[in-house]
């Protein structure tokens, strides 16, 4: 009898325990549960709270396309106003095409040359964000008609904050592989970490510079010209002396003729002397044989 009343003593002391050991278990899982939801809230709050701080990523361009009066001034006068600005002159290229040109003679040594043209110029230029709308408008002062002007905005919060929590994601593995022993795989994939780690620093640096100084697209275009110009003739066929000139050097040139030939033939006046002499004892001779025939007819 005594042994059975302390069977179910112990009995009832067992199911006792177990009902609360389960209810420290559920009581325990709830506290976790909790705890969990108030680390994973803490972190959404957080989140959330960096995202908000977070300064805005904004890359501006900016395109003008106009007209002016004189092409090279205006571009000296743009290149002081971004210096002034403290921006800088990335590309700047200006080029004068000759439309069409015709060549008056105006005497035998010079021409006049008549010549249309038109001037184009295009600059790149890069200065401060806050100051890219104060240029846009100073450089539309200098133009005759502004025929394209346009800005545009490229919002990279996003891509920014997505590359720089990779680059940190990749940091953080980075770190954790160089406590472990790598091996010769393991190497490889370090490497490939940082170098993509370094790609995603590189490209958040490069989108700093672009918000830093934003870009400013100029093609300005100069009114058709005309040039008028006095130049030597080329042609030197043209060249020539008056017509008086050219008998007097005629006359002059066919006496030295004569003189030069008559001063060669007096250098030759022995073989003359030869050929008179010849001559005369020929016709001598001629004259002496006709002579008899006559006399005895």
């Amino acid at each position: 009898m005594k042994k059975r009343m302390l069977s179910a003593l112990v009995i009832s002391i067992a199911l006792f325990s177990a009902c609360s050991g389960n209810r420290s278990n559920e009581s325990a899982y709830k506290n976790l549960t909790a705890d969990s939801a108030s680390v994973s809230d803490q972190k959404a709050l957080s989140n959330e709270t960096d995202t908000a701080n977070v300064n805005l990523k904004l890359v501006k361009t900016a395109e003008m396309q106009f007209k002016v009066k004189d092409a090279l001034k205006a571009g000296e006068t743009i290149t002081g106003l971004v210096n002034q600005h403290g921006g800088m002159v990335m590309n700047h290229h200006l080029e004068t095409t000759v439309n069409d040109t015709r060549t008056l003679a105006l005497n035998d040594d010079s021409v006049r040359q008549v010549s249309a043209f038109t001037t184009t110029d295009e600059m790149i230029v890069r200065v401060p964000q806050r100051h890219l709308a104060e240029l846009m408008s100073q450089v539309s002062h200098l133009s005759t008609q502004v025929t394209l002007m346009k800005m545009d905005v490229d919002d990279r919060t996003i891509n920014y904050m997505e590359a720089a929590q990779k680059a940190r994601n990749r940091a953080d593995v980075v770190t954790y592989q160089q406590k472990e022993k790598a091996s010769a795989r393991s190497a490889a994939s370090l490497l490939a970490l940082k170098d993509e780690k370094t790609n995603r620093e590189i490209d958040n640096i490069r989108t700093d510079a672009e918000i830093r100084y934003s870009t400013l697209s100029l093609n300005f275009t100069q009114n058709t010209g005309v040039s008028i110009q006095k130049l030597p003739n080329t042609d030197l066929s043209a060249y020539g002396l008056p017509a008086g000139q050219r008998l007097w050097h005629a006359i002059q040139n066919g006496w030295e003729i004569f003189s030069d030939v008559f001063i060669g033939i007096l250098n030759l006046w022995v073989f003359v002397l030869l050929a008179l002499a010849g001559w005369l004892g020929y016709r001598f001779y001629k004259k002496r044989q006709v002579k008899p025939i006559v006399a005895n007819i």
